[in-house]
């Protein structure tokens, strides 16, 4: 009789154990995922900085390319956030605007992104380094 008290005993133990194996209860799985976000690098634009790509203040804006913002459609909007874009990664920005230099055509050297507060929502302007608008678009 006691072997079978500590064999279904132990077999018990065995079952809860590996019940709680399976599956972890709402609340740990809810730690856990808090813990894996937590983890996670954020990749917000304040944070990433590279060589191609790098914010820049309102005041390093050249003077062509304020110009061209004040000359804008959304001139009386306010500029939340400026990039400087240079390297291979400005024709990739330009390619993903759909607007990839045809061959023989200049590229700028920079490219100035600015994200703009509006008062209808934002919107982002790509300026070259000339003052040339290469791409907006209200969001």
């Amino acid at each position: 009789m006691k072997k079978i008290l500590l064999s279904v005993g132990f077999a018990a133990a065995v079952i809860f154990s590996a019940q709680a194996q399976e599956a972890p209860t709402q609340p740990e799985q809810e730690v856990q995922e808090q813990q894996m976000t937590q983890e996670k690098p954020q990749t917000s634009q304040d944070e990433f900085q590279s060589e191609d790509l790098k914010r820049v203040t309102e005041a390093e804006l050249p003077q062509e390319v304020k110009d061209s913002f004040e000359g804008s459609e959304f001139n009386e909007g306010t500029i939340e956030q400026a990039y400087e874009i240079s390297g291979a990664t400005v024709s990739r920005v330009l390619a993903s605007r759909a607007n990839a230099p045809s061959p023989g055509t200049e590229v700028p050297e920079k490219l100035y992104q600015l994200q703009v507060k509006e008062e209808q929502g934002a919107a982002i302007l790509y300026i070259g380094d000339d003052g040339e608008i290469i791409a907006s678009e209200s969001m």
